[in-house]
């Protein structure tokens, strides 16, 4: 029986600073989520990286690991992009939060919000773009649970209305 639990991370920048705004900029903290897939094993992680957040949920063996990994994203990340950037400001990060989930209905519902948040910060249009883009696990969430069921599970959380050409409104957060 393995002692593994669910983990659902949130880190924002020091008064949401927009540091991610280029894909280049968010290309840094993408590549720090897939060295924790290496460094510390993981073979579960659901993703989301906006211009001055990031959502994160995986799969632990030991939540004495949740320092490292905040380390390895925090540190590893300010210290990529200061190589690459200016900085406006001496902090990069104000917060981070850190939840274990205990419930699949909680599983389902961070999920979806994860999944679903380049759309609710309008980063993409449509979900067509969603589907292309890479600074999100929503094409792996629909790979694994089909398309269908990824919009659904998105438009649970985001209300919106969707035009013939596949453009999103957002009606209600």
């Amino acid at each position: 029986m393995s002692n593994s639990a669910i983990y659902f991370l949130t880190g924002t920048t020091y008064i949401h600073y927009p540091y991610f705004r280029e894909e280049n900029q968010k290309q840094i903290i993408l590549n720090r989520i897939d060295g924790l897939r290496n460094k510390f094993e993981m073979d579960y992680i659901v993703f989301s990286i906006s211009m001055n957040h990031y959502h994160l949920k995986f799969r632990l063996n030991s939540n004495n690991l949740i320092p490292k990994i905040r380390q390895f994203l925090h540190g590893g990340t300010s210290y990529d992009y200061r190589k690459l950037f200016p900085k406006p400001y001496e902090h990069f990060w104000q917060s981070f939060h850190s939840r274990r989930i205990d419930s699949e209905v909680i599983n389902w519902k961070i999920s979806r919000y994860i999944i679903g948040n380049p759309l609710k910060h309008r980063e993409v249009s449509r979900f067509d773009d969603l589907l292309n883009y890479p600074f999100c696990s929503f094409y792996d969430f629909s790979k694994k649970h089909g398309i269908d069921q990824a919009k659904t599970l998105v438009r649970s959380v985001i209300q919106s209305n969707e035009d013939a050409d596949g453009y999103i409104t957002i009606c209600k957060l």
